[in-house]
C-alpha cells in the first residue's frame, strides 16, 4: 500500500467519525506532520508511514538507514515539540501486510525492530 492511498483512507475514516482533518503533504509542509485531527477538544498531529515488510524482516524506523521510507530525524523532533507543548503528537505506521496502525512515539523513531516487535507496540485509537 502506498502512503497516499493509507493517507486518504484515514481521513476518510476519520471525518465519517466526526473528527475536523487538515492534511499537510506539500512541499511546502516539510517539517509539520501530515495530518491534524481533532473533535471534542481531543487533538492529534500525526507523521504517516506505511510498512509493506512481512514476517521475519527488520524494520528501521530511522529514515537513514531504512530501505523503506522511514521517519525523519526533522519529523521526529517536530512532533517531539509538539509533544513538549502537551501535544498529542506521535507517528502512525500502517503495517499492510498485518492490516493494522501502530503508534510510535517521536523518540522511538530512531529504533530498529523486528516485524513482531513493531506488531507490539500500541495500536492507534482515534
Amino acid at each position: 500500500m502506498k502512503e497516499n492511498y493509507f493517507q486518504n483512507k484515514l481521513r476518510k475514516d476519520l471525518v465519517s467519525k466526526g473528527y475536523e482533518v487538515i492534511v499537510f503533504c506539500d512541499s511546502f509542509t516539510s517539517g509539520i506532520p501530515d495530518m491534524y485531527a481533532c473533535k471534542d477538544g481531543q487533538e492529534h498531529w500525526v507523521e504517516l508511514k506505511v510498512c509493506n515488510k512481512r514476517e521475519g524482516q527488520t524494520i528501521h524506523l530511522d529514515e537513514a538507514k531504512a530501505s523503506e521510507r522511514g521517519f525523519s530525524r526533522k519529523q521526529a523532533l517536530q512532533l517531539f515539540k509538539l509533544k513538549e507543548q502537551s501535544m498529542n503528537a506521535y507517528g502512525v505506521i500502517y503495517v499492510s501486510d498485518a492490516q493494522k496502525m501502530v503508534r510510535i512515539e517521536p523518540e522511538d523513531m530512531k529504533d530498529t525492530l523486528t516485524y513482531t516487535e513493531l506488531l507490539e507496540r500500541p495500536r492507534v485509537k482515534f
